[in-house]
């Protein structure tokens, strides 16, 4: 009982230093860490980049608040070397994510189209315990074991393992151990419905963001966990969820990132949240996705900015990681609701359609 509890002690500690140790030059918001290892308080976010502090936005029903005990609306978490994958894109139309996922939409469950899905977002997901419908919860992690909350983006695959990050990788995968995923990882697997994500390289960060896409087509989905954390004094009950990452393959490593979300294959995304699928097929899954799944291209970096939305984020402002003819991600990323241009306006036909981004 004594081993279990120093290990215990010893890693919770060792998961917010490494998690959560961030750089504040440049960041959207002035953060300061509590006393306590697992929360931190915001303060006032400014006007821009440099500004001078605005008053918070007040959360309404399709802007549920977030991150409450600093009493903010927004994840205004700045940029840092060890969060992975804490941007992404979700602009799918409903009726597409219904028929690529085979799922079922209630309708107090339609999410807004978000260019820029940040910690403490209300996303989409497909969990293991109803594997037939979009769930929305919280993007940010909580055990249902903790005190407080927390809001952990990502979970990595080896643990402390390949602490280097080498891309040549192929040992075990230490998330098992880790006393802050490990019961999640066996029960509790999720899909991430996502149409793209954003990373930087490692040095750079987003400062120089690129924008990463299938290139076999949208929307897709990486490996996530979830758990449910009821709060000790108000009882409310709070779903999250977490990333999977593993090393970089090719195209992130182009861009010269050195981490990866585990994008599923589609044949291998029902295999991810089957409660009865063997551990050792589970963990066989966080691996990198293949060569030539993904492209990428740079971004403005405005898209550092937490609260920033709307298809100028996502326009491209160079080159391919990989050169393309038949796909063009300007063209073909979509959503609907922000209806820019003539998009909005243009006429339905009988399947299920996508706004373009771009018109």
């Amino acid at each position: 009982e004594f081993e279990f509890e120093f290990e215990f002690e010893f890693e919770f500690e060792f998961e917010f230093e490494f998690e959560f140790e961030f750089e504040f030059e440049n960041s959207p918001q002035t953060l300061r860490r509590n006393t306590e290892p697992n929360f931190f308080r915001g303060a006032a976010a400014p006007s821009s980049l440099g500004g001078e502090a605005a008053p918070q936005p007040q959360p309404s029903a399709a802007q549920p608040r977030l991150f409450p005990q600093a009493g903010i609306a927004g994840a205004l978490i700045p940029d840092s070397p060890f969060l992975m994958c804490g941007r992404y894109t979700t602009v799918s139309t409903v009726s597409v994510v219904k028929q690529r996922f085979r799922v079922q939409v209630p309708a107090e469950r339609v999410w807004e189209p978000n260019a820029n899905v940040s910690a403490g977002a209300a996303a989409p997901v497909i969990a293991d315990e109803a594997p037939g419908e979009v769930q929305l919860m919280q993007f940010g992690f909580t055990p249902r074991w903790a005190k407080k909350q927390f809001y952990t983006l990502n979970a990595r695959s080896e643990g402390d393992s390949n602490p280097d990050d080498d891309p040549r990788y192929a040992g075990a995968m230490g998330i098992l151990r880790k006393p802050m995923f490990r019961q999640s990882i066996r029960d509790r697997r999720c899909l991430v419905v996502v149409d793209g994500f954003i990373e930087g390289p490692k040095d750079l960060k987003l400062s120089r963001p690129f924008l990463v896409y299938p290139r076999d087509g949208r929307p897709m989905a990486l490996a996530g966990i979830w758990d449910e954390w009821a709060h000790p004094e108000t009882g409310e009950v709070v779903r999250s969820f977490a990333i999977l990452t593993t090393i970089a393959n090719p195209t992130l490593q182009a861009i010269g990132h050195h981490r990866s979300p585990v994008v599923l294959d589609p044949d291998d995304e029902r295999a991810w949240i089957d409660p009865a699928a063997p551990i050792a097929e589970v963990t066989a899954l966080m691996r990198p996705c293949p060569v030539g799944r993904l492209n990428a291209h740079p971004i403005a970096p405005a898209i550092r900015d937490p609260r920033a939305q709307g298809s100028e984020l996502l326009r491209p402002t160079g080159e391919l990681i990989h050169p393309e003819h038949r796909f063009i991600p300007h063209e073909h990323l979509e959503l609907f609701g922000m209806g820019e241009g003539r998009a909005r306006n243009r006429p339905r036909s009988g399947g299920p359609e996508q706004l373009p981004l771009f018109s």
